[in-house]
């Protein structure tokens, strides 16, 4: 009976962990373009009022996008290229984050206003959509993982 009972708590465990890890993909996507919007704004700004450095933005990145573009400041400055294989992107998301880094700091200073807003419109779209799929979706995972794994449990056992 003991072993019945164990094993149930591990079934519904386990499953319970796979929507959270479902939850999870859904957030960091969240987190990652909110984080890209606020990069933007903060480039704007700094273009307009401070003249930053390329380096010193590429220094500044928040840890949510350095660990997806996986590229660091000195890699950068020197030529090499941002390329995505982050799975949790699509390919036109990676497409589209990769030429944002690669084009950043190639134009005169109008042009890269010009540049930051166009891409700050397309990930804010993208923010918000999101945002939407994250708070419907979040908590669903999680549920129909416990509900799946307590199902399960009763048919088998």
């Amino acid at each position: 009976m003991i072993i019945k009972v164990l094993l149930g708590l591990v079934l519904v465990s386990a499953t319970t962990l796979t929507g959270i890890k479902l939850a999870d993909k859904k957030k960091i996507r969240r987190n990652f373009y909110n984080e890209i919007t606020t990069l933007c704004c903060n480039l704007k700004s700094d273009l307009r009022y401070r003249l930053t450095t390329i380096d010193i933005v590429m220094e500044s990145l928040p840890n949510v996008i350095k660990e997806r573009i996986k590229v660091d400041a000195d890699q950068f400055i020197s030529g090499k290229t941002v390329s995505i294989e982050d799975k949790t992107f699509s390919e036109n998301e990676r497409r589209d984050i990769a030429d944002f880094f690669n084009k950043l700091g190639t134009h005169d200073s109008q042009g890269s206003l010009n540049f930051i807003d166009f891409y700050y419109e397309k990930f804010k779209k993208i923010t918000d959509e999101c945002e939407q799929i994250y708070k419907k979706t979040s908590t669903f995972y999680v549920k129909i993982g416990a509900l799946l794994g307590a199902l399960i449990y009763i048919i088998v056992i």
